[in-house]
């Protein structure tokens, strides 16, 4: 009798990719800053991260690595075929971690990618106020006070934030990055008081007044 057999022959091509394919820090996706360069941004209150990096081919070798002053790599510190995964401490307010991808082949290897993983700030306080162009200063008392003459019915209030990743909003405006602006509508009265709220990175908010006055502009004074 004869037997036939029916052989599948499968051919792996061995792959020169030794490209990055994301970097996740607690399944959040780091921001490409370009350069070979990530951020990803973490609550204050965080003593450790799961950190997972992912290579485009599958077979490739991901290790992550220390490196010396002038950047070449003195120990590997992980490593895995295709997904690396590991929990980082992050105690400092900045901790930088970096990483190679080596090809399937071994002979592709990636440039280093350098991973920031900084705290977000607390910061929801003003750097300046300013109140038709003018800046304005705390008195003695803590207070932010600005005059205007009474011809000036809509005086231009602007803030900005100490640090530049800082939300606010004048009033009850939509909030904007580190810097907002407003042409604000006075009361009847004489001093109307203009919120100006401040929202750090972490979600921390923050209120500061601004006094606005008005004085006749026949007894209008130097201020």
């Amino acid at each position: 009798d004869e037997t036939e057999f029916t052989y599948e022959l499968t051919v792996h091509v061995i792959s020169h990719n030794s490209n990055l394919k994301s970097i996740k820090v607690d399944d959040t996706e780091a921001t490409d800053n370009g350069d070979d360069s990530y951020i990803s941004y973490i609550y204050d209150t965080l003593s450790e991260v799961q950190v997972d990096v992912t290579s485009e081919n599958e077979y490739a070798t991901i290790e992550q690595v220390e490196l010396d002053s002038d950047g070449n790599v003195t120990k590997v510190l992980n490593k895995s075929i295709g997904e690396l995964k590991f929990t980082q401490t992050t105690e400092n307010e900045l901790t930088t971690v970096y990483f190679r991808i080596t090809a399937e082949d071994g002979e592709g290897i990636s440039t280093i990618k350098k991973l920031d993983i900084k705290k977000m700030s607390t910061d929801a306080t003003l750097k300046e106020i300013y109140v038709d162009g003018k800046i304005i200063t705390q008195d003695e008392n803590g207070k932010y006070t600005a005059y205007v003459l009474d011809t000036n019915k809509t005086p231009t209030v602007k803030a900005v934030t100490n640090d530049e990743l800082a939300h606010l909003r004048i009033q009850l405006d939509d909030e904007s990055l580190n810097v907002a602006e407003k042409a604000v509508e006075l009361s009847e009265e004489r001093e109307t008081i203009i919120p100006i709220t401040v929202r750090s990175q972490s979600g921390y908010t923050e209120v500061t007044n601004v006094y606005i006055r008005v004085i006749a502009t026949s007894n209008a004074i130097e201020t």
